[in-house]
């Protein structure tokens, strides 16, 4: 599976916005690179499972999590707080 593959499962209907802001962003590039890197290591973890690992499993699980939080961030901007308002 690829990055892009694992995106879109992660965030379906996102793609071409993540491809674009990957594209434009370096910071989200970055935040979609440890994303992708840590659903891996995940995947590879829950393969081999150790009881020992359940702490390891919980912590990148954790880190999933603020991540997912920061991709959506971007992908749902919160409106602009200098905008006038009416």
């Amino acid at each position: 599976m690829t990055g892009d593959d694992t995106l879109g499962q992660a965030f379906p209907g996102f793609e071409m916005q993540i491809a674009k802001l990957r594209r434009t962003n370096a910071v989200f590039d970055e935040i979609c690179a440890d994303f992708i890197a840590l659903r891996k290591e995940l995947e590879f973890c829950s393969e081999s499972m150790k009881p020992r690992d359940r702490e390891y499993l919980a912590n990148i699980n954790e880190s999933l999590s603020a991540l997912r939080k920061e991709i959506l961030f971007y992908l749902h901007p919160a409106p602009n707080q200098h905008e006038k308002e009416n």
